[in-house]
């Protein structure tokens, strides 16, 4: 899986890449909200894991974006704010998962996976049959 990491905090960000590549997942990392955004809208990652507090343009506004150019790529957001109007507000502008920080790397692993895009299941008919 190819997961776009948007967290501005460097040291926290590679702790978070490594954790998640050790699943064999790829990582890409921006550290701003404007090539976060950038990197997004190229549609390639298969999810985002987004920090609402970023240099240049704040989370929210890239999630905002995003769903506003077309791109619904799974986005889970991460952030130290925690409240239940926050995780509100997220889901209200398009977010899929809400993650406050602390986080066990279990849980973070599990959300992830649980927004692995899936292809539809392929089902065989026999016209002859019908």
């Amino acid at each position: 899986m190819k997961i776009l990491l948007i967290e501005d905090a460097p040291a926290l960000a590679e702790i978070v890449r490594f954790a998640i590549e050790g699943e064999g997942h790829s990582v890409t990392t921006a550290y701003d909200g404007i090539s976060g955004l950038a990197h997004a809208l190229r549609g390639d990652a298969d999810v985002v894991l987004l920090d609402l507090v970023l240099p240049g343009l704040p989370g929210l506004e890239v999630l905002r974006r995003m769903r506003e150019k077309g791109v619904w790529t799974p986005v889970l957001v991460s952030t130290a704010r925690d409240g239940v109007d926050d995780a509100r507000l997220v889901r209200g502008l398009g977010a899929d998962d809400f993650l406050a920080k602390p986080f066990s790397w279990p849980v973070l692993l599990a959300r992830l996976s649980a927004l692995r895009p899936r292809e539809a299941p392929r089902i065989a008919l026999d016209l002859t049959r019908l």
